[in-house]
């Protein structure tokens, strides 16, 4: 036997693997037991060096070390893009609406801003702080192409038609209730093209006022559409149509117009107070009835014919008539002379004779 001295010199070099064999002695028996019952489920395995899973967990482990590492370096070499996208998309999502390009059709939303401030979207009048987003929008409409502004509302009408509760107006979109869902969505619409269609009954020229955009007459327009249940729209437009009536009572149908919605105009009617979308336009579309085709022939031949057709007609009736109170009065007189008794006979006998004749007779 080496001294001690020796072996506690080597002792703490040779000590680790005779200690962990003796604890693996002790606890075999006890892990032996647990055997059958720890195997049996999933992620769950035998205590820490029974039946060699000492040796298998650093396999293990470095499998799973392995897995994490490739997993590290895949993710790595896809990050790179992905972050740069999100650092190229934060500053546009900082951006503000002022700041983002405007389309040709499009209303900047700071301008509408007034509009809103400081009672919402419903007031009376156009008051002094909506006058510049007043003039500006009626100035961008008469400068866009009407059939541009036409084909954006339209665009629109599509993105309101992707709402769940009008799933049902997909397939026939001419019917989609516009002026309905506009009172009812009225901040959705804000500063968005509209197309309305209906009759008008009042349509009147205005004094545009000061304005920097060269603006001098307007033409304000209340429309009703098939949808709107007799509420009507207030339309301003900068022109109107050739031949088109003006005036406050009147009933012209076949009407359409495109506008930017700019809110809700305020007006008191039967001592309460309502209110109609305010559109802001370029112009009226009009649609007036066919004309009647044109006469044959003047008019006052037309007439001198009727009445020469009339007098010719009384005429001939008269004369009809007359013939036939003649006709009728020629065959009653026939009639009565053949039912009248003649007694001409009777009358040149003499009483002479007539008595002889009797006499001769007893």
């Amino acid at each position: 036997m080496q001294p001690m001295v020796d072996c506690s010199k080597h002792g703490k070099r040779c000590s680790a693997p005779i200690v962990r064999q003796n604890v693996q002695k002790k606890h075999a028996v006890r892990a032996h037991a647990k055997r059958d019952c720890s195997e049996r489920f999933v992620g769950l395995s035998a205590p820490i060096g029974a039946f060699g899973v000492q040796n298998k967990q650093p396999l293990v482990a470095q499998s799973m070390i392995r897995a994490v590492s490739i997993g590290t370096m895949i993710t790595c070499l896809m990050l790179p893009p992905v972050i740069a996208q999100e650092e190229d998309a934060t500053p546009a999502q900082e951006i503000s609406d002022k700041q983002q390009p405007i389309g040709e059709t499009t209303i900047d939303p700071e301008l509408l801003k007034p509009v809103l401030q400081p009672f919402g979207i419903k007031t009376s009048g156009v008051r002094d702080v909506e006058r510049d987003p007043y003039y500006s929008i009626l100035n961008k409409a008469r400068k866009v192409s009407n059939e541009k502004l036409k084909s954006a509302a339209a665009d629109f009408q599509k993105k309101r038609l992707a709402a769940p509760q009008y799933r049902g107006y997909r397939q026939r979109p001419s019917e989609f209730p516009i002026f309905v869902d506009l009172f009812k969505n009225p901040l959705i619409y804000h500063g968005k093209p509209v197309t309305l269609r209906g009759h008008v009954l009042k349509l009147i020229p205005l004094h545009a006022g000061k304005n920097d955009f060269g603006l001098t007459t307007l033409y304000e327009a209340w429309i009703y559409t098939d949808d709107s249940q007799n509420n009507p729209a207030v339309v301003v437009v900068s022109s109107i149509p050739d031949g088109i009536p003006t005036g406050t009572e009147l009933l012209i149908d076949n009407v359409s117009v495109t506008g930017y919605f700019f809110k809700n105009y305020a007006f008191r009617a039967q001592d309460r107070e309502r209110f109609a979308p305010m559109l802001l336009g370029q112009r009226l579309e009009w649609s007036p009835p066919a004309p009647l085709p044109a006469p044959l022939m003047p008019a006052w031949i037309s007439y001198t014919l009727v009445v020469v057709g009339m007098t010719f007609g009384v005429s001939l009736l008269w004369f009809i008539s007359k013939s036939d109170r003649k006709s009728r009065r020629q065959r009653a007189l026939s009639e009565t002379d053949a039912s009248i008794p003649i007694f001409d006979d009777l009358l040149s006998d003499s009483p002479d004779t007539v008595n002889h004749d009797i006499e001769t007779e007893e």
